[in-house]
């Protein structure tokens, strides 16, 4: 993976999504709009934003502070910054 705005390269998305938010401000997770690819989100990707946001609301989190997530069908996992602190968000 590979940041489009600096080109540095990266072995994970989640590696790569963290340098974009942490170094270049991009758009918080789970914002619908295009990704870090260009490319425009799916239908998923816009429903575990929707769930995404859903959880930090609940939890009480800022989405400049979520480094990465993951949506699974019984909870959200996400985390937090700068430390990695780690929350989970069990879904009804």
């Amino acid at each position: 993976m590979k940041c489009e705005v600096c080109g540095k390269a990266f072995k994970t998305r989640s590696g790569l999504r963290r340098h974009v938010k942490s170094v270049h401000g991009d758009k918080a997770p789970g914002e619908v709009g295009p990704t870090v690819g260009g490319q425009s989100p799916s239908v998923k990707e816009a429903a575990e934003g929707a769930v995404l946001r859903e959880a930090c609301k609940a939890l009480g989190i800022k989405s400049k502070d979520v480094m990465a997530w993951k949506v699974y069908e019984d909870k959200v996992v996400i985390i937090e910054g700068p430390t990695g602190w780690k929350r989970v968000w069990k879904r009804e």
